[in-house]
């Protein structure tokens, strides 16, 4: 699998030009350490109207965190594509951990499943697209650049998946949580 998905790398840097080079290596450093992902969750949460969303990509942002670079990573301990070809000139920064799977997709992908499968409350009209797009791009740059395997964007992707529902999964059970809590206490006043 590996030499097919150098070929696959190797055959997107024959695409290269100086604009997308410069281009890739920007946009990529926006999924670094989930920066832009966190502080777009923080502002959902700080508006009103799309709080409780803002909430489950928290929390789905956590599970991400821990499922991927905690376990996943670790567990898997797999070298770069640009460490099995060492003919390619990185145009950014070597990433130092593993490879399998991508936080870049697996943090954008966490936050695009956890707004497309977000049932309550407020959602922006468009906001699942621009995600997408972003996930997407950001996906591509890191193929782009020769620092993912394409599946480590596959397993990112899922990993986004699995969080996405869980962090919705957990929204909903602590909110359940709280409505039986406060039910029975307005009854025991009651009575």
């Amino acid at each position: 699998m590996t030499a097919f998905e150098i070929s696959v790398l190797d055959l997107i840097q024959t695409l290269r030009t100086p604009l997308m080079d410069r281009f890739m290596s920007a946009f990529t450093h926006l999924g670094d350490a989930g920066i832009f992902w966190i502080v777009f969750t923080l502002v959902l949460i700080a508006i009103p109207v799309t709080r409780k969303m803002g909430s489950v990509l928290a929390i789905a942002l956590v599970y991400d965190l821990f499922i991927c670079n905690i376990i996943l990573k670790n567990l898997f301990a797999r070298p770069r594509p640009f460490l099995e070809n060492p003919d390619i000139t990185l145009l950014i920064k070597a990433p130092s951990e593993f490879s399998f799977p991508s936080g870049h997709a697996a943090t954008a992908f966490t936050i695009f499943f956890g707004i497309l499968f977000f049932k309550e409350g407020k959602k922006l009209l468009g906001l699942e697209i621009f995600v997408l797009i972003m996930g997407i791009v950001l996906s591509y740059s890191r193929l782009y650049l020769y620092v993912h395997f394409p599946t480590d964007i596959i397993g990112g992707i899922f990993i986004g998946l699995i969080c996405g529902i869980i962090g919705n999964k957990t929204v909903e059970f602590i909110t359940k949580r709280l409505v039986r809590k406060k039910e029975s206490a307005t009854a025991s006043v009651e009575n």
